[in-house]
């Protein structure tokens, strides 16, 4: 019996080396490890419930996590991170920031791993509204029409645009643009044109529904040129009335037609009666367009300025010592006797250009230019005075002795009007 008992006593420590052997080999053979897996991408489930209240994820746009898992190295050997399923469940959440909690499980157990950790457990999601907004379509044009030519109008079709897509991004639009290049464009024409949706930086927001994205634009172009402008007048004013220093403002206008008008110099106005004139110092004209032609302007203002003056008359008296000679040839003198006694000049003109001259400012002269001695019928003249006509000279026409004289026998006493070489 004795001998039975310590047979077992045996067996069962044989047994429990047996154990330990094989627990301290297979630690060294196959032993425990830990492993980290970064970045693990987490999936979004019940994105639906998000689409069904008009919400959409904006951030993160890929949500991962670190993982770390425990298992013996032979299953971690066929272990990878395909193997980790994350995932966060988006279900009845609304718009703004979210915390949303991380599951982590693994998708086969068939191998002995442990997940130990996963940082972080949850994940700040932002989730906006998706929003619809109308806007307007601003047309830029880029470069310039030749010369010769303008642009009159761009239409574009439609006017306005729905954009749609989350809150933030549409807040974000400043402005619906559509570019119109106009470089060597030289007739009317109509293009689609894409648009773009700008934020008040300048720059493209992008991820944006546009309906429509491209708008119809037409733009009108015409010949155009500037002309000067000439005024018209009918009737004559009355002798004692003047008009000086007549302006037009603006003195050019552009012009603009169908056709070949290029031989067109200057633009008339319409015949106004000069003596509307009187009483004012300017006014409102209208201009007379050949058919076919319009302004570039068609809300320009055509005006004249100008200058009413009364006309006056002014004699003067001179006698015959205050007659000037001019060109007396050689050898010749004015037999005084044959000098008119008294010349009677009447002067018109501006009253404004007679309050600023005298008597001295009037020459009255006789030119002996070419006449020979003897009797000549010689015309009284007087000299040019800007401004001012001659009404009349009284006697206007003289008979003057011409005498020839040796140079010897020539005394100053003798040539009593005054003589100018």
């Amino acid at each position: 019996m004795s001998k039975v008992k310590n047979n077992w006593t045996a067996k069962v420590f044989a047994l429990l080396i047996s154990i330990f052997l094989w627990s301290y080999v297979m630690s060294e053979v196959n032993p425990i490890i830990k492993t980290d897996y970064k970045d693990v991408n987490v999936r979004l489930t019940n994105i639906s419930s998000l689409d069904r209240q008009g919400l959409v994820v904006m951030d993160p746009k890929i949500a991962t996590i670190d993982v770390t898992v425990t298992g013996k190295k032979s299953d971690m050997d066929r272990f990878t991170s395909a193997n980790i399923i994350a995932e966060a469940d988006l279900e009845g959440y609304s718009e703004g920031e979210m915390k949303v909690s991380v599951n982590v499980k693994l998708l086969n157990t068939a191998y002995d791993v442990k997940i130990v950790n996963h940082e972080p457990r949850e994940i700040l999601f932002k989730i906006d509204k998706v929003i619809s907004k109308e806007v307007s379509v601003n047309i830029q044009t880029v470069g310039e029409v030749p010369e010769g030519y303008i642009l009159e109008e761009i239409n574009k079709k439609p006017q306005n645009i729905m954009i749609r897509g989350p809150r933030t991004w549409v807040n974000e639009v400043s402005e619906a643009r559509a570019v119109v290049d106009l470089t060597n464009r030289t007739s009317s024409a109509g293009m689609s044109v894409p648009v773009q949706l700008l934020n008040d930086k300048g720059d493209e927001v992008r991820g944006i529904e546009k309906d429509p994205g491209i708008v119809d634009i037409s733009i009108d172009i015409s010949k155009a040129m500037k002309l000067p402008i000439e005024l018209e007048t009918i009737n004559e004013l009355p002798e004692n009335i003047n008009i000086n220093d007549i302006k037009i403002y603006p003195s050019t206008v552009m012009v603009k037609g169908s056709g070949d008008f290029s031989k067109l110099k200057k633009i008339k106005t319409k015949a106004i009666d000069i003596n509307t004139l009187i009483g004012q110092t300017s006014m409102d004209i209208e201009l007379a367009l050949p058919e076919g032609v319009k302004l570039v302007d068609p809300k320009q203002k055509i005006s004249i300025s100008y200058s009413v003056e009364e006309i006056v008359e002014k004699e003067y008296i001179f006698s015959s010592d205050e007659i000037s000679i001019k060109n007396l040839g050689e050898n010749l003198k004015v037999k005084k006797e044959t000098l008119p006694s008294e010349v009677k000049v009447i002067l018109k003109g501006p009253k404004s250009i007679f309050n600023n001259i005298s008597k001295d400012n009037v020459k009255l002269y006789l030119d002996l230019k070419d006449f020979l001695k003897g009797i000549n019928k010689i015309d009284l003249k007087i000299e040019d005075i800007q401004g001012i006509t001659i009404k009349s000279i009284d006697p206007t026409r003289t008979d003057i002795e011409l005498e020839e004289v040796a140079p010897k026998e020539i005394e100053p006493k003798e040539i009593a009007p005054k003589i100018e070489e």
